[in-house]
């Protein structure tokens, strides 16, 4: 799924844009492209999964997992800015703060983690879609060694999907209850939010006359220093 617009001004920020928030609108930017690769790469392995034997279960977790890392780091760049109402742009985000916590600081849960049978590392959920008949196969990923661990998910209306991989999943145990974490809806709420982003920067420009320049020979920049031969 493609969050950044083509030609998105994210990648365009004018030089006179506050430094501080400069920094914070690339940062966000930056995080972007991450998390439309990692969802990419996510879909990809789920499908393996789908058509295929299990494996490498750990890293598909890894990418599961960093959809909500990475959504939650946008959400605190973004609501260091002066917004009239911050939830208005980023309010969709704020439950996976809860969410993300109980991964980060899993030592504190531990103990009310296990005694529910809970796998650490949660349970991942999605839908596979064959789009020459139609069928649908749900399929549950447990991370870890199942020793009794409960989960639960509700069928969606996919008739009309149009992928093989839908309605991914993400559940964890938080306060002594289950909580979820729709990764499709994380990655249209954040497009949602790139394009509110973009088009507050780009009337910035319009009503400052600021000139959106190219950044590519200095954006994303890999060093390289040779040693000089003795």
């Amino acid at each position: 799924m493609t969050i950044l617009s083509e030609n998105s001004i994210l990648n365009r920020l004018p030089a006179e844009i506050k430094k501080n928030d400069f920094l914070i609108f690339d940062a966000v930017r930056f995080s972007f492209d991450i998390l439309e690769h990692n969802f990419a790469v996510l879909e990809k392995r789920l499908l393996d999964l789908s058509l295929h034997q299990k494996k490498e279960v750990p890293i598909t977790f890894h990418y599961a997992w960093s959809i909500i890392d990475y959504t939650d780091r946008i959400r605190d760049l973004l609501i260091k800015l002066p917004w009239e109402q911050p939830n208005e742009i980023i309010g969709k985000f704020k439950h996976l703060k809860y969410f993300r916590n109980t991964f980060q600081h899993l030592g504190g849960k531990r103990d009310l983690i296990i005694n529910k049978r809970s796998p650490l590392f949660g349970v991942l959920s999605w839908f596979y879609k064959d789009l020459k008949t139609g069928e649908f196969t749900p399929h549950t990923l447990i991370s870890g060694i199942e020793r009794g661990s409960k989960f639960e998910w509700t069928v969606p209306e996919l008739n009309d999907s149009e992928k093989e991989i839908n309605s991914i999943l993400l559940q964890t145990l938080a306060g002594g209850k289950v909580m979820n974490a729709e990764l499709n809806e994380i990655m249209k709420d954040l497009r949602s939010l790139c394009l509110e982003l973009e088009k507050r920067i780009e009337q910035l420009c319009v009503d400052k006359n600021l000139i959106a320049p190219n950044w590519e020979r200095k954006q994303d920049i890999l060093i390289k220093i040779k040693q000089e031969k003795k």
